[in-house]
């Protein structure tokens, strides 16, 4: 590779992680804003709302960049499972917030490489290193600290936080076939298309089914009736749609511009944003287990990266 190749692949990375980290600080604000409207409003409506103003918006930013063609998926099957992988591993991600705080589920989510690695190892039957092992077994020591050091695992939410792992981490081997087939912003609106009718079909369903919303504070965010928002709240979820369209349109940059070994380990940065606009937002302070677990978590994810982006 000549000087000059090498020093505009340099930049391609670098703007790469750059526009990572403006999609992950405005996803965490994103979940900000949802974790505040928790209180009244269902996850649906919530979902419902952010999906048709992130829809309408990435369908027009496509149009003016690429035209037509953009809205034509060259895989079409694998990109509608990856849409039904999204949601998914959202649901469950935001039906968490209720009983967790954003850190704790943020650290248990980002258990997914090894996720990734387990089922590479058990279904794929890849090989890997001793070492490899032991950052696989330290990352889910990681996810334990954080769940309860004290060995109560029956909470819901931990479940909920560790199935949405496990559907990031299909996820993400289902992403990487369709990598270089569709355009990021064909998936992403694909994705935000299938997020409507998704809520649509749950709000039939769940309109029909008598549910004590007793039962969990998860359920109840779920299956709550939706409601006429204020003034003041109308307004913050129309930020809630833009937010989440910058969030797809820098991470669809990310990706499209710069490999995806050189950004994908700067995702951990979300936890950062997370705890600081948890604390400026609601006072909330991670617990030294959680600060611990983290930093566990962090570090063998890295390992498991640094070991893809080198085999």
């Amino acid at each position: 590779m000549s000087r000059t190749s090498h020093a505009l692949a340099a930049n391609q990375s670098k703007e790469g992680i750059i526009s990572l980290i403006i999609a992950v600080f405005f996803f965490s604000f994103q979940d900000i804003i949802i974790k505040y409207l928790s209180a009244n409003y269902s996850i649906l409506q919530l979902l419902f709302i952010r999906s048709c103003v992130s829809l309408v918006l990435l369908c027009a930013i496509a149009y003016k960049l690429f035209g037509t063609g953009v809205f034509i998926s060259r895989q079409p099957r694998l990109v509608l499972l990856r849409s039904v992988l999204v949601v998914l591993f959202i649901v469950p991600f935001y039906l968490a917030i209720p009983v967790l705080p954003l850190a704790d589920i943020a650290g248990i989510v980002f258990s997914s490489p090894m996720i990734i690695t387990l089922l590479s190892v058990l279904i794929l039957k890849e090989k890997v290193r001793p070492s490899f092992g032991v950052a696989v077994v330290l990352g889910f020591m990681g996810v334990l600290i954080i769940a309860n050091p004290t060995g109560n695992f029956s909470k819901a939410g931990v479940i909920l936080a560790f199935g949405s792992a496990c559907v990031y981490a299909v996820m993400s081997i289902v992403t990487r076939q369709i990598n270089h087939g569709d355009h990021p912003i064909t998936i992403a609106i694909y994705s935000m298309a299938f997020y409507v009718l998704f809520c649509l079909i749950s709000l039939f369903v769940v309109s029909f089914i008598n549910i004590d919303t007793l039962v969990h504070p998860s359920l109840d965010f779920f299956v709550r009736d939706w409601i006429m928002p204020s003034q003041y709240e109308l307004i913050l979820l129309l930020c809630l749609g833009l937010v989440g369209t910058v969030g797809f349109y820098y991470i669809a940059r990310a990706y499209m511009i710069a490999p995806a070994s050189h950004v994908a380990p700067f995702e951990y940065v979300y936890i950062i944003f997370v705890v600081v606009l948890s604390f400026v937002f609601f006072a909330e302070i991670p617990k030294i287990t959680t600060i611990f677990g983290v930093s566990i978590l962090i570090i063998t994810g890295l390992y498991i990266w640094h070991y893809d982006k080198n085999t």
